[in-house]
């Protein structure tokens, strides 16, 4: 690897610390993304299959914040398990990965998300959730919109991936 060619441990090298970031909620609204990872995975909770979404908005004031989101397609609840399925259907339908075979399928595809706020509650920051998936907007209209608050309801499964 070139890297270790040239890497001198004894070398200044200026970087933000591991804590120094802005982690924030966005602005409520629509957002221009990109996917930038897709996983397979088991939830810790429940032990059912679920598809693990990171995504960073691709232009805007907010551009290069990441947004995350867990689909439970496996769930024990049908609702759940429906409601999961459907937001999955949305997400591949706004992508245009309209036969996916697998979570790799996604990484670089890009559309548009409706993100809201969750307020902050059992000890917890407040944090963005996407409420929807859209095909990608023309660029002048991607910028965030208010978007309605409502309450939302509580995600299952292992919130520490992101």
């Amino acid at each position: 690897m070139e890297f270790f060619k040239n890497f001198d441990v004894n070398a200044e090298i200026e970087a933000k610390e591991v804590g120094d970031f802005d982690n924030s909620p966005i602005p409520a609204g629509h957002y221009a993304v990109v996917c930038e990872r897709a996983e397979e995975t088991v939830t810790k909770s429940s032990n059912t299959e679920a598809i693990k979404f990171a995504w960073s908005v691709a232009e805007g004031p907010s551009k290069g914040r990441w947004l995350w989101d867990q689909l439970n397609v496996d769930h024990p609840t049908e609702s759940y398990a429906k409601r999961e399925a459907k937001r999955f259907q949305d997400i591949c339908k706004a992508t245009k990965t309209l036969s996916p075979k697998t979570a790799g399928d996604f990484p670089g595809t890009s559309c548009t998300v409706e993100v809201i706020i969750e307020p902050a509650s059992n000890g917890y920051e407040a944090k963005n959730r996407i409420k929807s998936y859209l095909p990608s907007m023309p660029s002048e209209s991607a910028a965030p919109a208010p978007a309605a608050a409502e309450a939302a309801p509580k995600r299952v499964g292992d919130d520490s991936w992101g």
